[in-house]
């Protein structure tokens, strides 16, 4: 019982971390003269969070059984994919990239996605390696 409790924790984690993003950005949204401290403060709050969502979501997944917070194994690695580009982990976003644009199951608008995606961080690669 240990074990599905920590794995129920993992996903959970990811999944809150992602809610208090909604809520922090919508609490941002609508301000005509936002304070600068509190967009800094909310910034730093942001990143901490979706670097736990995706430290969260990539425990789960490698852990858990499909479906995760209620999405299926595509929208998940599309998810991941997008956190690795952001924090730069794209050996990770190229190979979950790869298994969507591949996957039978998954539709054709996520596919386009990801192969949107893929030549983004295709072109980031050809920078670092220029620069």
């Amino acid at each position: 019982m240990e074990l599905f409790d920590r794995m129920l924790e993992l996903s959970g984690q990811g999944f809150y971390c992602a809610q208090i993003l909604l809520i922090l950005a919508l609490e941002a949204e609508g301000k005509e003269n936002p304070d600068q401290k509190k967009i800094e403060e909310l910034a730093a709050q942001e990143e901490e969070l979706l670097q736990n969502a995706y430290k969260g979501f990539t425990e789960a997944r490698q852990t858990e059984m499909f479906p995760l917070c209620g999405m299926n194994e595509i929208t998940v690695d599309y998810l991941l994919a997008v956190l690795a580009v952001r924090f730069k982990d794209y050996q990770v976003a190229t190979k979950l990239l790869g298994s969507i644009i591949t996957s039978s199951s998954a539709n054709s608008r996520i596919k386009d996605k990801a192969r949107d995606m893929k030549e983004q961080v295709v072109k980031e690669l050809k920078k670092m390696q220029q620069g």
